[in-house]
């Protein structure tokens, strides 16, 4: 059953009045980008006759081209798309601005010039409270509950906007072409500990016994450093680019090395039985695409308002320091990174065991 809110769902919602095209503008990041997918599967299912079109980076715009809920994806690359006078203006009826800020609204009067332009509401001063007051502020509504709320007018579920994603063919072709034909069968297991902050990054021992203990379900793969534009240049911490170039090393007896396109990733994680990873795109990827996963927060914390969803949970300590920043710190500002010392991967391990059989059983 498809998953999202029922297309009967008592009270109006001002998307009920919606017919046309929608522009929904969401430029970055990965995750960001990737967690659109769920509130407008939700809109979809109320309004099908709604046409979605999604304007975002090129990178991700072969990831999203498959999405369920996405009639269409385009991408800031392209030329300028309006005429004046031909009639094309009027080919958007509005505009959901999901990006915000100065980029969300220039790249919104590029598109679509004159049209209404709705956004969604914000929570950065909340966000920034609870780094500074902790637990004594309650969290902020979710991302995607904020998304949600743009349209519906009300806060919906949180389970019905999990992100929801298909890997296109040509990422499944790559995967299948280079992951040798003996362990075709085999139930791969995936690590991925980068991150676009270090102190969101996986530490090196704990990714050691993470990597240990997956190695006795089956072979590891470990993305390490996503490759860039196809030029095949490493962008260490940064979300892999738009393509189905991959390359596969075999680095131990079960421990396997990837950087690849997002493309060969989503072939990748699509098919993996298991996903550990830290608080990145890649992490809500994973879990759109049906793969269980367990999301490690070390500085950060789901609380901030990007919690996993669907086929996921996270893992971290409480601690009276942590968040101790909105995005992720460069370093810890007390020395003792108990965030990330203190995560027993024996624990994370039962996550993700309890987690695959819950999903095996659904």
């Amino acid at each position: 059953m498809a998953r999202g809110v029922k297309a009967a769902a008592p009270g109006a919602w001002p998307a009920d009045a919606w017919t046309g095209t929608l522009l929904v503008v969401r430029l970055s990041s990965l995750g960001d980008v990737v967690l659109t997918t769920g509130p407008l599967r939700c809109l979809k299912q109320r309004r099908p006759q709604v046409r979605v079109e999604l304007l975002t980076r090129p990178a991700y715009a072969p990831l999203l081209a498959a999405a369920p809920a996405i009639d269409r994806v385009r991408t800031t690359a392209e030329p300028a798309p309006l005429v004046p006078g031909s009639g094309e203006e009027a080919r958007y009826a509005r505009v959901l601005d999901w990006q915000g800020s100065g980029r969300g609204r220039r790249a919104a009067q590029r598109f679509a010039p004159g049209v209404a332009r709705l956004g969604a509401r914000r929570a950065a001063l909340r966000r920034r409270l609870l780094v500074w007051l902790g637990p004594r502020i309650v969290p902020p509504a979710s991302y995607v509950e904020r998304l949600a709320e743009s349209f519906a007018g009300r806060r919906l579920e949180r389970r019905d906007l999990a992100p929801e994603l298909v890997a296109p063919a040509a990422g499944r072709a790559a995967w299948s072409a280079a992951w040798p034909a003996e362990l075709a069968g085999e139930p791969v297991q995936v690590l991925a500990p980068g991150a676009s902050k270090p102190l969101k990054a996986i530490p090196r021992e704990l990714r050691a016994a993470l990597r240990s203990r997956l190695a006795r379900r089956g072979p590891v793969v470990e993305i390490v450093s996503p490759r860039a534009g196809g030029s095949g240049t490493p962008a260490a911490g940064r979300s892999p680019a738009a393509g189905a170039e991959l390359q596969l090393t075999r680095v131990g007896s079960a421990h396997w090395r990837v950087e690849g396109g997002l493309l060969a990733i989503a072939g990748l994680l699509e098919r993996a039985a298991g996903f550990i990873g830290s608080d990145s795109g890649l992490l809500h990827m994973a879990y759109a695409l049906g793969c269980p996963a367990v999301g490690l927060y070390g500085a950060t914390a789901p609380e901030l308002g990007f919690a996993p969803l669907g086929t996921a949970v996270s893992v971290g300590v409480r601690l009276p320091c942590r968040p101790c920043h909105v995005h992720g710190p460069r370093v810890c500002w007390l020395g003792h990174r108990r965030c990330w010392r203190e995560i027993d991967p024996d624990r994370v391990m039962e996550e993700l065991t309890a987690l695959q059989q819950r999903t095996d059983g659904a």
